[in-house]
């Protein structure tokens, strides 16, 4: 009965949002291949042999290669996130999963298990998560602190929440306590103090001397198996190693037979392929079950958090919540509609939803295009695939199923328009 309930709502909010009068129905010998998304259909298994100069990839399958400019690729591989610390946040959108073992008022050293050391400069660096929270929800939130933080000081989280502000002076390891000191000046204080970085959680840099080096054109989402997300702007064979530079302009290099070990996802951003999350919707429409009406988010799941399914992530899609209604303009030669549908990580196996996508043309009249099966919290992604021919406008909704709509955190993942 609640099922039978569920799709007579979705009709009439299908109705009553639209206007509509119309509804219907080169790998490591250890390592795991891995598959991936072109534009034309799912990638057989197969692993990352290497790079085309346009950052296009090549992958190698049990009987032939095959290589895929930026403009065919969705993605390849599996983006994983690092439960654990340190993470150095960058100021073009990468996550480092590395030790800070050099902090002075110009340059953070740090150490990477899969990459080595190196040497940045503080303007490239917006804060470092020392200590990072086992829950997602709390991970995500002092990620976001971090990076969305914008204050001329200094900025240090204590692991008993206490907060200062001032002036990060250096970094010195203690022989006789074997610790490592972080030498700071608060504001107002005369004099600097010492405090051990096992006490601090997470610092924020000066933001009046952070660049902001976000990449807008073409650029690439690259995961290491450390946990490590970057942000490429190109990448370049090197006397038999793989050199990343990014955004940042960090330049990054792995040996070409570990390659497929180090990195397990590639992502192209800026092509031809358009994502949803990065177009200005039309409008957007939300009808609480009871009382409680929620947003949709960009690259983030309905609570703002990271869009998880199981344990990957995914850097592009939409997050919504039942019943809702996100509506698009369509941009002119696109010929097709692309997602993977599932429930964020974040309903913990529970929640189940409809998702459906309608159409208009220039007559203006909605048809359905797609209505899924019900979708639960512990299925795999659900691939959809949505003929744009003659279409002018696109609307996804996100309806309850069964238990009302409860944990109904549904996700468009890599929710995009090809050519």
């Amino acid at each position: 009965m609640r099922g039978e309930f569920s799709c007579v709502r979705g009709s009439l909010f299908a109705l009553w949002a639209m206007g509509c009068v119309l509804y219907a129905p080169a790998m490591a010998q250890d390592s795991p291949p891995l598959a991936g998304l072109a534009v034309d259909g799912p990638l057989a298994t197969g692993a990352l042999a290497g790079f085309t100069a346009d950052g296009g990839v090549v992958i190698r399958g049990e009987e032939a290669k095959r290589t895929l400019a930026p403009d065919e690729l969705v993605a390849w591989g599996t983006f994983r996130e690092s439960t654990r610390g340190p993470l150095i946040l960058l100021s073009d959108g990468s996550t480092l999963v590395a030790d800070p073992i050099g902090l002075t008022r110009a340059e953070v050293r740090i150490d990477s298990r899969l990459l080595g050391e190196f040497v940045l400069s503080k303007h490239v660096v917006r804060g470092i998560v020392l200590r990072v929270p086992a829950a997602a929800p709390a991970r995500d939130q002092l990620l976001q602190r971090v990076v969305q933080r914008r204050d001329a000081h200094d900025w240090l989280l204590l692991a008993n929440g206490d907060e200062l502000t001032g002036q990060i002076m250096g970094q010195r390891y203690d022989e006789q306590q074997r610790v490592e000191l972080l030498t700071f000046t608060a504001t107002g204080a005369k004099q600097p103090t010492e405090l051990p970085l096992q006490r601090i959680a997470a610092l924020a840099f000066d933001n009046v001397l952070v660049d902001d080096l976000a990449p807008r054109d073409t650029h690439f989402l690259a995961g290491l198996r450390d946990g490590s997300q970057l942000r490429v702007a190109s990448v370049a064979e090197r006397s038999g190693r793989w050199e990343l530079t990014l955004a940042a302009g960090l330049k990054l290099r792995l040996e070409d037979e570990s390659l497929s070990e180090d990195l397990i996802a590639w992502q192209p951003l800026g092509t031809k392929v358009a994502y949803l999350s990065d177009l200005r919707t039309t409008s957007y429409k939300h009808i609480p079950f009871l009382t409680i009406e929620w947003p949709y988010f960009a690259d983030r799941n309905c609570l703002g958090g990271q869009l998880r399914v199981g344990d990957a992530v995914y850097p592009k899609g939409l997050g919504m919540h039942s019943t809702s209604r996100l509506a698009y303009t369509i941009p002119a030669g696109y010929r097709q509609f692309q997602a993977e549908l599932a429930l964020d990580a974040a309903a913990d196996s529970r929640g189940s939803v409809i998702f459906r996508v309608f159409v208009a043309g220039d007559d203006g009249a909605w048809q359905a295009a797609y209505e899924s099966p019900v979708v639960r919290g512990s299925d795999p992604p659900l691939p959809v695939r949505v003929d744009l021919n003659g279409a002018r406008r696109l609307v996804l909704i996100v309806d309850f199923a069964e238990r009302g709509d409860e944990l109904d955190h549904a996700d468009w993942l890599n929710a995009r328009l090809v050519p």
